[in-house]
């Protein structure tokens, strides 16, 4: 039996495209979708994670263990702002709550929008809100379990009523019949001032692809934790 050639075990596979300047690749790089935001090179990674599987490096990763957390849960309880829902410093344990919207065929809708509670004193600690990846911990179920998919956008609100969009989060998976979780993401590309009285905004919406109208229901307090982090 001849012997085996043991270093070839650990030779990293090589590629055989093709790039623009006529040169190969070389090393492990060569399975993922690296072109443009990566310096090859040096194999450094210069951009900033938008989808839910981009590459980061590790200066980003340090960036955002280092971040002032923000932890905010959903409620049905009606906020002081018209037509808002509450978002509460501590978990809410009581029963389960739920919203139902109708997401028009073919297009978006919003199911429900959420602020901070006036005068919330974590909330007027935030001198400065960080730039990072910030989390919907979502709860939610579709009448059908095709073309029915949520996401959110969230929003700095000021005392005066004002609301910047600071991020949109990508589409969660198609939504089943029944009540499942889901991890939506939203990038915030630049850190904003906060003062006592601005307020955090989350605004859920439903995205339905198929030709007729369908409802979308998310959860919240009880045992669902849903919640912005």
């Amino acid at each position: 039996m001849g012997k085996k050639n043991i270093a070839n075990l650990y030779d990293p596979p090589k590629s055989s495209v093709q790039f623009n300047e006529g040169q190969k690749s070389k090393g492990i790089l060569d399975d993922y979708a690296v072109r443009g935001d990566v310096a090859t090179k040096e194999g450094t990674i210069q951009k900033v994670p938008v989808n839910e599987k981009d590459i980061v490096n590790k200066e980003y990763v340090d960036s955002q263990a280092t971040k002032q957390v923000v932890e905010l849960f959903l409620t049905e309880n009606a906020s002081d702002v018209g037509g808002y829902f509450d978002l509460e410093i501590d978990v809410v344990t009581a029963a389960k709550e739920n919203i139902v919207q109708s997401i028009t065929a073919g297009s978006t809708t919003l199911i429900a929008s959420f602020v901070s509670k006036l005068g919330e004193a974590e909330i007027n600690a935030i001198e400065l809100l960080e730039s990072g990846i910030y989390n919907y911990h979502a709860h939610a179920e579709g009448a059908t379990s095709k073309n029915l998919s949520i996401y959110f956008e969230f929003y700095h609100r000021t005392a005066g009523g004002t609301e910047t969009l600071l991020g949109t989060s990508h589409n969660s998976d198609e939504l089943t019949t029944s009540e499942a979780q889901y991890a939506l993401h939203a990038s915030i590309t630049e850190d904003k001032a906060f003062v006592s009285g601005d307020r955090i905004v989350i605004k859920v919406y439903g995205k339905n692809d198929s030709a007729a109208a369908r409802n979308v229901t998310i959860y919240m307090e009880g045992d669902t934790a849903s919640r912005i982090e």
